[in-house]
């Protein structure tokens, strides 16, 4: 047999990440652990007094936002009027928090959420056909979103392989980090990530319900908020339902209450809402990924953050 001109594989690591980065893979928002300098004095642990770390013992660097600007094609209208759920009028980012300027090609500028706003999906919607870019034509979206990279997940109960890494619970996933972003250049610093990490999936929702308690509990679990839906609480053996801007307001992750509005301190309460879910790292699994001396995608084990050991529910 000729050896000498026997085919040699060659792994070409451009084609994991661009698989990872298409549309088929989840957008997040990638949160680094710092371990808290913090010590408990009966032992090894964090203090579970520390103003720094709330005795959870890591902090995360906060979410970094960027101003994007996307070029998207207008498409025809259907004929009920409505805009089609087109993906050529989606922007490229998840989890926008500011519509900033949209204008076409020819020049024409449509006011941010009065002449164009977007949808929970991302996609744009002008509210109104008789003001709005010809279909065919081109026009820029220019918005600020969260700095984000893309992963693909699927569930850990499904993979019989990881049976022997000990218990798997509910919503534990097993993610593919592709190694580049989306523009197959620059390193992704989700790559790296490590046990505490965290990761925001910023497309998706959950609906969660709660429980607080007045002025000593009040820090929502998952931060990424979509949508308050209200609060209740038992109120002289009565339920008595709260609204959002009438009674409370949520600033910073945090629920305040309105002068003399509310539950009297100390009274448990529900708060309900729809939100991103979040999950930590909780290990990384032994792949070899440099095969070849490419730097190929990792696989890491997430799990939901409300169960974070020591968080305190």
């Amino acid at each position: 047999m000729d050896y000498d001109h026997f085919p040699i594989p060659e792994i070409e690591p451009a084609w994991f990440d661009t698989l990872l980065n298409s549309d088929l893979t989840y957008r997040v928002v990638y949160r680094r652990a710092t371990l808290c300098p913090c010590q408990d004095e009966r032992g090894a642990g964090p203090d579970p007094k520390c103003p720094v770390c709330h005795g959870v013992g890591y902090t995360w660097e906060p979410v970094q936002y960027a101003e994007y600007t996307d070029t998207l094609v207008r498409v025809e209208p259907t004929v009920w009027g409505l805009d089609q759920a087109s993906s050529s009028e989606r922007m490229t980012r998840g989890g926008v928090v500011a519509l900033l300027e949209v204008q076409d090609e020819d020049g024409t500028v449509y006011a941010p959420y009065t002449e164009v706003t977007f949808d929970p999906n991302g996609r744009i919607r002008f509210t109104s056909t008789n003001h709005a870019p010809a279909p065919g034509k081109r026009y820029t979206v220019r918005y600020r979103a969260p700095v984000q990279g893309r992963m693909h997940a699927e569930s850990a109960q499904k993979r019989r392989i990881y049976a022997d890494r000990g218990e798997v619970q509910a919503g534990d996933l097993i993610a593919s980090i592709p190694y580049t972003l989306e523009d197959l250049k620059t390193p992704n610093p989700a790559w790296n990530a490590g046990p505490h990490d965290r990761f925001i999936l910023v497309d998706e929702t959950y609906r969660y319900q709660q429980r607080m308690r007045r002025g000593r509990k009040e820090t929502l679990t998952y931060t990424w908020i979509h949508r308050i839906l209200g609060a209740r609480a038992v109120v002289n053996d009565q339920v008595v339902e709260y609204a959002e801007g009438v009674d409370f307001q949520v600033n910073d992750g945090e629920v305040e209450w309105l002068p003399g509005r509310g539950p009297a301190p100390r009274t448990p309460y529900v708060l309900e809402y729809d939100a991103a879910p979040e999950y930590y790292v909780l290990d990384g699994l032994t792949y070899d990924r440099h095969a070849g001396g490419h730097s190929l995608p990792r696989r890491l084990m997430l799990r939901l953050w409300n169960n974070y050991p020591g968080r305190g529910r």
